[in-house]
């Protein structure tokens, strides 16, 4: 019951923050379409070659530090401690764009200190590369590989948005907010795609992905691989068809189990404005998928909406739902979730900018049907606003609210609460240094 209350709570807190964006952003005269920038990294737009050093101090309070508190074996008596927190991070990052080629490098790190606290600190780090490749003005070849080592968390239940034009950005340092505990562990990723336009209204499409790292459970490591194909009809501007095949596996090394996943990729896109508003887009797909333990087969139909909505010239607003499943390297077993999000943000004026979020999930682990009490459900809701100074110097305040639980059926680690609440706020200064940067072409695409 109290899960019910605290995603009401959630979407209230999302839709406040909606409507009272909309109101103030729509105040004033119609402007172009083209979005102003803001002042802080107000140069990154303009450049193909940037090197740049970013960093990040911060001060604020945590109601609820979860992290290995000692003489806490059962995770029904896990409790946590409040305090102040201090937060600082930096990273590096470099990026190259050509009219047929692009490459990307980044790392950046992130730390929290608890002052007086059981636990001290924790920290952690992000490192990507990526790389995509036009042969022509219908062929694309993109690969990218990301390495993570962080505190254990929960995260990876939201679903992760990817970037339809694969335009990769440097990495973000890990949310340490959402630590669980102070356990480290390591993870990579790597993926592989190609997309081939066969002609104006028929393209092809193929990927490849592995993820490997370790777990909470003991020595084992989590193991995921997978490739998919497949072809998109357009049948008018804004309606395809789409046909394809994935296969994906993962195996959980603390029981050498291994699951397969079949992704049965056939629905339908749609894409378009509505006629009532042309800066208001709808789009959507569906599909159907299968999983399998060799012995056990269920299958489950898929799918995703998400409305975008442009505010003036600098604002914009998205909800979006997706249904679908997923292996997750943190948990022991895959996860089956609806999902839903919403966000509202944009430039009050040059200087200053506001963005508010809200997510959910909730979703059962495993394969059996007949299992009781595998289910779970999670929440979080983030409101910024951030002040540059200059464009380097930005000024912000964040405040964070997160909530998760797990069913008593569902298999945690030792020492890991079932149910969580805790909220975060901080003042912060982040500090941007371009250290070598090359103007972009006239007629360069942007």
């Amino acid at each position: 019951m109290s899960s019910r209350r605290s995603l009401w709570s959630l979407l209230a807190f999302g839709a406040m923050s909606l409507q009272a964006s909309l109101a103030f952003a729509q105040v004033g005269a119609p402007r172009p379409e083209r979005p102003d920038r803001g002042l802080y990294k107000s140069t990154a737009q303009d450049t193909s070659d940037l090197l740049a050093l970013n960093g990040s101090a911060g001060v604020g309070w945590d109601d609820n530090i979860l992290l290995d508190l000692p003489g806490n074996t059962d995770p029904r008596n896990a409790t946590g401690e409040s305090g102040t927190i201090i937060n600082g991070g930096g990273g590096i990052s470099y990026s190259r764009t050509r009219s047929k080629a692009s490459f990307m490098a980044s790392e950046a790190s992130s730390v929290r200190l608890y002052p007086g606290q059981t636990i001290d600190h924790i920290f952690g780090h992000n490192a990507s590369i990526a790389a995509g490749f036009a042969f022509n003005d219908r062929t694309r070849l993109s690969a990218s590989e990301v390495v993570t080592y962080q505190p254990y968390t929960f995260s990876s239940l939201f679903p992760q948005s990817l970037d339809p034009n694969l335009q990769f950005l440097p990495v973000q340092g890990p949310a340490l907010e959402l630590a669980a505990n102070k356990t480290q562990y390591l993870q990579y990723t790597s993926s592989v795609t190609f997309n081939r336009e066969l002609s104006r209204r028929t393209a092809f499409y193929a990927g490849y992905n592995f993820t490997q790292g370790d777990t909470a459970y003991g020595n084992g490591r989590f193991t995921s691989q997978g490739a998919n194909a497949g072809v998109r009809w357009s049948l008018t501007r804004n309606l395809g068809l789409r046909t394809g095949y994935g296969y994906q596996t993962a195996t959980y090394g603390v029981d050498a189990r291994t699951l397969g996943y079949h992704n049965i990729d056939v629905g339908v896109d749609y894409n378009k404005a509505l006629s009532f508003s042309r800066r208001t887009t709808l789009s959507f797909g569906t599909g159907t998928s299968a999983l399998t333990d060799g012995q056990t087969t269920s299958y489950h139909a898929t799918g995703d909406v998400q409305l975008n909505h442009e505010i003036g010239r600098t604002w914009a607003a998205t909800i979006s739902y997706d249904r679908a499943f997923q292996f997750v390297g943190t948990l022991l077993e895959p996860v089956f979730y609806d999902a839903a999000s919403a966000s509202v943000g944009g430039l009050v004026n040059r200087r200053v900018r506001v963005q508010t979020s809200a997510r959910a999930s909730l979703g059962k682990m495993g394969l059996g049907r007949e299992r009781v009490d595998n289910d779970y459900d999670t929440y979080q809701g983030i409101a910024t606003v951030a002040i540059a100074l200059t464009r380097y110097i930005d000024l912000g305040v964040d405040y964070t609210i997160y909530r998760y639980r797990f069913g008593s059926g569902a298999v945690l680690p030792i020492g890991i609460p079932r149910d969580v609440e805790r909220q975060s706020i901080s003042a912060h200064i982040d500090v941007w240094a371009p250290l070598y940067s090359r103007a972009r072409r006239n007629n360069a695409s942007r």
